[in-house]
């Protein structure tokens, strides 16, 4: 539950920075160049900021206050961005939503730096269990849902229509990794 990210040199123990959310802070990547930071918290914001000086440079809010981010994905190549949310409420809903980097860095925003019309290229909402973690496989061509209800869910990234899934768990899955040759996945 904490609201806090803090930057550290890896080699030297150092501590480079700290960067602030409204919320406890539920998942982050960082880009290959390790230039921008993408943070998602328990309100539904995700948060852009530039590693270098610490500076928020978007942030980009949830139209329901009762979504929090789940999971955040770069895609293969870092284009897109696969943005997990579920609903905090046992009945509520979830989605991931695509979005494309350079359209949420270079979006308007208001005087605080919330992002102001931009919508995802596209949403993909769950038949059934809600979805817990999104990651790009495949050269971006699919996308791998981890579910609440312990299935693994193999989508189009294009279309949303279901390649194959497969229960690998009888409750939910918290994480979710995958090896860099996509051979293994760990839930």
């Amino acid at each position: 539950n904490d609201r806090y990210i803090t930057l550290w040199a890896s080699e030297t123990g150092e501590r480079i920075g700290t960067f602030f959310h409204s919320a406890a802070v539920n998942t982050m990547s960082l880009t290959s160049d390790s230039k921008i930071l993408i943070s998602g918290d328990n309100t539904g914001g995700c948060y852009f900021w530039e590693v270098n000086t610490g500076a928020l440079l978007k942030k980009l809010e949830m139209d329901d206050p009762t979504f929090s981010s789940r999971a955040l994905d770069l895609s293969f190549g870092q284009e897109s961005i696969a943005m997990t949310y579920s609903g905090r409420t046992k009945d509520s809903k979830s989605q991931t939503d695509i979005y494309r980097l350079q359209d949420i860095l270079g979006s308007q925003t208001d005087s605080k730096g919330i992002i102001t019309n931009l919508s995802p290229v596209t949403t993909f909402s769950p038949n059934s269990s809600k979805f817990c973690i999104a990651k790009w496989i495949n050269l971006n061509q699919h996308l791998l849902i981890a579910r609440e209800d312990g299935y693994l869910q193999l989508l189009e990234s294009k279309t949303g229509s279901i390649v194959k899934e497969t229960q690998v768990h009888k409750e939910v899955i918290m994480d979710m990794d995958i090896s860099k040759n996509e051979e293994i996945i760990l839930t």
